[in-house]
């Protein structure tokens, strides 16, 4: 796993923990900007990934990892 995976990793971890401790509620927002961004991701490039791996495996790791996830997909 590369750096950037365990960074973004690391940065769920930070959101989740500030969901679950009612912190700033920016945190929140910005958590769920992410989660909308990530699956607008996965339907633009919804071919690509329904042909590289099985579809839910996909959905869940381009959810978590975004662009990191599909740029490591075959063309």
């Amino acid at each position: 796993m590369d750096k950037g995976k365990i960074i973004t990793i690391f940065l769920w971890l930070a959101l989740l923990t500030n969901f679950l401790l009612n912190g700033y509620s920016f945190f929140n927002y910005f958590a769920l900007m992410l989660v909308s961004i990530h699956f607008f991701e996965f339907l633009i490039f919804f071919k690509r990934i329904a042909r590289s791996s099985d579809v839910s495996d996909g959905f869940v790791l381009t959810l978590v990892f975004g662009l990191l996830h599909i740029k490591d997909l075959k063309k």
